[in-house]
C-alpha cells in the first residue's frame, strides 16, 4: 500500500478508537476497571482506547451535572501510572471539548479568557492528584482541532494562567496540529505545510519546540505499526526545519507510551530496528533513532519519574545497554521500562 494511505488509514483508525471504539469497549463494561482490563487485552491499541474510556466516563459525569472527578474515586486506586495517564488525557479531551463549544462565534478576548481560566482550573480539579499535566494538555489539542476561530485568543490566554499550562497547552497543540482538518490528506508536503503553519504563529521559543515535539509526539504514536511512513516523515520533517532534537523528543516519547501501556506489543521494538530502504534517509534516521534511544536510556535509569509528568519524556544521556540492543537486528532481547505500580 502506498505510503500515503497507509497513513491515511492509521489516522482513521486511531480517531475511531479514541472517539467511538474506546467509548463503544467503556460503555459495555460494568464499571471503570473492568474497561481498563478489556482496553489493555487490546494490546497495541490500548492508549487509544483508554482515552476513548475517559472521554466517556467524563461525559456521563458531565451530562448530569456533576463534577468530572471519576479518577479520584477508589476505583481509580488500583490503576497503574501509565493507564492513568491515558485516562487523564480523555478527560482533557472531553472538557476541553464541552467547555470551550459554550464559546459564542464571535466572543471576544475577555470572554475567552475567562473560559480558558475555567476550564484549566476545571482540570485541575478533576484530575487525580500528580496527572494534572496528562488533562492539561489536552487542551491545547482541542483548541487546534475543534476551536480555530477562537485559537488565536485562547493561545494568547494560555500565558497568563502559569509557565506550566503554557508548555502542556502548546504540546497538545502541536499533537492537534497533526490531526488538523484543514490539511487532512497525509505526505511529506502535509508535514511541510504544517510545520510552515505553525512558523507563522512567531510563537516563543520554548512554545514552538513543545509544538514541534507534540506533533512528532503524535505523528509517531498513530504510525507507530508502520516504521516506513513514521521514518518518511520524521525526516520530512527535518527537513521542513524541525529541529533533529525535538524530532527525536517526540520519537522517544511515543516510544516510550507504547513500550509501557503495551509491554508486548511488538511495534516500538519493530520501529527501532527498522532500516529505510531509501539511502537518503538513513543518515537522518539514524540519528533521530539514536537520540531517541538515548531519551529512553535517561528515562530506564530513573524508573521514579512517573509518565505523567510529559516533559521528563524528553531528555539526552547516554543509551542504556538493554536499548542499545534493540537497535541491532542480531539482538531479540526484550526491554520494556516499567513504572513503579505499572
Amino acid at each position: 500500500m502506498p505510503l500515503h494511505l497507509l497513513e491515511a488509514q492509521n489516522k482513521v483508525m486511531a480517531v475511531l478508537r479514541v472517539t467511538v471504539l474506546g467509548p463503544r469497549l467503556g460503555a459495555a463494561a460494568p464499571d471503570l476497571p473492568a474497561a481498563v482490563h478489556r482496553a489493555v487485552l487490546k494490546g497495541c491499541r490500548a492508549p487509544w482506547l483508554l482515552e476513548g474510556i475517559g472521554i466517556l466516563h467524563t461525559r456521563r459525569r458531565l451530562d448530569v451535572g456533576a463534577e468530572a472527578d471519576f479518577l479520584q474515586d477508589r476505583p481509580a486506586e488500583a490503576l497503574s501510572q501509565p493507564v492513568l495517564v491515558m485516562l487523564h488525557t480523555g478527560l482533557g479531551l472531553a472538557l476541553s471539548r464541552h467547555q470551550l463549544e459554550r464559546l459564542p462565534p464571535g466572543a471576544g478576548a475577555s470572554e475567552v479568557q475567562d473560559r480558558l481560566a475555567n476550564l484549566i482550573a476545571s482540570c485541575r480539579r478533576a484530575s487525580r492528584s500528580g496527572f494534572e499535566a496528562a488533562t492539561l494538555e489536552a487542551v491545547g489539542l482541542v483548541a487546534r482541532c475543534f476551536f480555530p476561530r477562537h485559537f488565536t485568543s485562547l493561545a494568547a490566554g494560555i500565558a497568563a494562567l502559569g509557565a506550566d499550562a503554557a508548555r502542556l497547552f502548546w504540546l497538545g497543540a502541536g499533537r492537534g496540529l497533526y490531526f488538523e482538518r484543514r490539511d487532512p490528506w497525509p505526505g511529506n508536503a502535509a508535514v511541510a505545510r504544517a510545520l510552515a503553519r505553525l512558523a507563522a504563529l512567531t510563537l516563543p521559543a520554548a512554545a514552538s519546540a513543545n509544538a514541534v515535539a507534540g506533533f512528532c509526539l503524535a505523528l509517531v504514536l498513530v504510525n507507530m505499526a508502520s516504521p516506513a511512513v513514521v521514518s518518511q516523515r520524521l525526516v520530512a520533517a527535518t527537513q521542513a526545519g524541525a529541529p533533529v532534537a525535538l524530532a527525536a523528543e517526540g520519537l522517544a516519547a511515543a516510544l516510550r507510551v507504547g513500550l509501557q501501556l503495551a509491554p508486548d506489543c511488538p511495534w516500538p521494538r519493530r520501529l527501532l530496528r527498522f532500516e529505510p530502504n531509501e539511502r537518503a534517509l538513513r543518515p537522518t534516521w539514524e540519528v533521530l533513532r539514536a537520540e531517541a534511544v538515548a531519551g529512553l536510556g535517561a528515562l530506564s535509569g530513573h524508573p521514579e519519574q512517573p509518565l505523567h509528568e510529559l516533559h521528563a519524556l524528553f531528555g539526552a544521556v547516554p543509551a542504556a545497554a538493554e536499548l542499545a540492543a534493540l537497535v541491532t537486528k542480531q539482538s531479540s532481547a526484550p526491554f520494556c521500562p516499567r513504572l513503579p505500580g505499572a
